[in-house]
């Protein structure tokens, strides 16, 4: 099963209503300074903060979000994909 974890020095921060990554000294070199997401995307930020795997991952948003996780599936695949690809989120294989 996949961990996932979040890159150390990215930081979330809300702006005048916006969501903003941004990438701190220590990470700046590995996804980009600024990034604006969604609240949705936001949330799953602030679950990725506290839980690691799939299975908890999905739980803890459909609680937040109100909705099923199969709902939230396609949602949290997205995410994932793209926070991955610019090199916000970390995935590793759990022993």
């Amino acid at each position: 099963m996949k961990q996932y974890k979040l890159r150390p020095g990215v930081v979330l921060t809300e702006v005048c209503g916006e969501y903003l990554l941004i990438a701190t000294k220590e990470a700046k070199a590995f996804c980009p300074f600024v990034t604006q997401i969604n609240e949705q995307a936001a949330a799953f930020w602030r679950i990725l903060e506290k839980a690691n795997t799939a299975p908890k991952i999905l739980d803890q948003a459909a609680v937040v979000m109100g909705k099923e996780k199969k709902d939230v599936l396609v949602s949290w695949l997205a995410f994932l994909s793209k926070m991955s690809k610019a090199g916000y989120i970390l995935a590793e294989e759990a022993e």
